[in-house]
């Protein structure tokens, strides 16, 4: 594959293995050359990133010692570190879409790179829907979906009858598929890869403590629909939503769960939001932040001993993979259809009617919401 190889993306509310192989020896690739990682794992903020950093050493997979400066990295987090052999490198991309963004740009520009037959590890901690999994989980995602993309109208102001303030670009009614599209709202990924991901991250033994058990147990009162969240920690599937606002709370929970694991996003009987974001302890940031290495270090791995016989040419799929437009090519199963007609995006600056068609759908389809009204 002449592209970027995957994104495996963790969204976690998120040692040595006994008869695992000694270190091999690799050699090293020379200092003036790109250095072509097999597996770059990425991290948000500074917890994530230290668990990497203090013991992926006992993993046989090396330390990250090599350091690489390349320009437009994150001023916090202004360099990215690498094993000796170049097989694994790290980098924290800071927190927030827009941070996050630049640094993943000035990472794909780097000369200091190719990334031609990378994978991507992104591993995070993140929230969970208690319907779907509990503090600690582990999430493998399918699709992710850039959530906040949406008008919003203050809940003060909401209609009687409305469930949420939050309404799709180009509709005038909540929970309806949006007619004005950004190109980002939705990837989907590797569905075979991902199913590889979820072997080699189920090896793993994930962390627990009383502390996040106690809180779990609050949810038993909830109901049939929420037992998973008094389950104790495991690997799931799922689909991930991203949004750089914190937020908590059954009904906002709820708009996004139509659409769409350090903590729960919305509170147990008897406690309110307010006191669920911030007043109450879930205690589930550190087993978190552990289970970001347990599971994530089975998956880097295994794609490093299984490279020339599994990874090397990429994981073959059945599935579409790409956004909402259809940027790499072929035709999405989401949304209205490839805007580049099935075809890639061409690699060489020039004169593009994308912007056009775009504009030209987003007017039939708005003018249909409007005979609707």
């Amino acid at each position: 594959m002449d592209l970027l190889r995957l994104f495996l993306i963790f969204a976690l509310h998120i040692n040595l293995v006994p008869g695992a192989p000694a270190r091999p020896s690799f050699p090293r690739p020379r200092r003036d050359e790109p250095i072509s990682p097999k597996v770059m794992i990425l991290s948000m903020w500074s917890p994530e990133a230290e668990i990497w950093q203090d013991r992926l050493p006992s993993s046989t997979l090396g330390n990250l010692s090599r350091v690489v400066h390349s320009p437009g990295f994150s001023m916090l987090f202004p360099c990215a570190y690498c094993t000796e052999n170049g097989h694994v490198c790290h980098l924290t991309i800071g927190e927030g879409e827009v941070n996050s963004a630049a640094s993943l740009m000035a990472l794909v520009l780097s000369s200091k790179f190719d990334l031609s037959s990378t994978y991507f590890l992104i591993a995070g901690i993140a929230g969970v829907n208690p319907k779907q999994g509990t503090l600690g989980t582990v999430a493998l995602a399918r699709y992710a979906v850039q959530v906040a993309l949406q008008y919003e109208i203050d809940p003060r102001s909401l209609p009687a009858e409305w469930p949420t303030g939050y309404i799709s670009y180009g509709r005038d009614q909540p929970h309806e598929y949006p007619f004005i599209t950004y190109g980002t709202e939705v990837f989907e990924l590797n569905a075979q890869l991902q199913d590889a991901a979820y072997r080699l991250a189920s090896k793993a033994e994930l962390s627990d403590a009383d502390g996040p058990k106690q809180y779990r147990a609050l949810y038993g009162r909830a109901g049939e629909s929420y037992k998973s969240a008094i389950q104790p920690p495991s690997v799931v599937k799922c689909d991930t939503a991203t949004s750089d606002v914190y937020y908590s709370g059954s009904r906002l929970s709820e708009s996004f769960e139509n659409t769409t694991r350090s903590n729960f996003d919305r509170p147990p009987p008897g406690r309110t939001d307010l006191e669920h974001l911030f007043n109450t302890q879930q205690n589930g940031f550190s087993i978190a932040i552990d289970n970001i290495f347990n599971a994530g270090v089975e998956i880097v791995k295994g794609i490093v001993q299984d490279w020339d016989s599994t990874f090397k040419h990429g994981i073959e799929t059945d599935n579409y993979v790409g956004d909402i437009f259809g940027s790499l090519g072929s035709e999405p199963d989401f949304g209205f259809g490839s805007l580049t007609r099935g075809e890639r995006i061409a690699p060489k600056c020039r004169k593009s009617e994308l912007a056009g068609r775009e504009m030209d759908r987003r007017r039939i389809l708005t003018q249909k919401s409007l005979r609707k009204i």
